[in-house]
């Protein structure tokens, strides 16, 4: 892959990447705190922006407030996309 070339990633793959059901996947999209990047809808499926998943993976994760409770960020475990494509086949 070239430096330049932008790749999109579909909901099962990001699901995927991150060991996550699509609800997860759903509740974290609605989740203001959590700043998790926002889909593509591309003919009513949803599509993220590979650098910017790569970019949220990067971020501190911090406290955030919840319903007057305090919790963390989820910790997650990133998958290369290599090894989703591997598992695929």
């Amino acid at each position: 892959m070239t430096s330049h070339e932008i790749r999109y990633l579909n909901a099962r793959l990001v699901c995927a990447r991150y060991g996550v059901s699509p609800m997860t996947l759903w509740r974290w999209a609605r989740d203001e705190d959590l700043a998790f990047p926002s889909p593509m809808y591309i003919h009513c499926r949803r599509y993220w922006l590979e650098t910017a998943l790569s970019e949220w993976d990067i971020q501190p994760r911090g406290t955030t407030k919840k319903r007057g409770q305090e919790g963390k960020r989820p910790t997650v475990k990133v998958l290369r996309m290599e090894d989703l494509i591997a598992e695929g086949e």
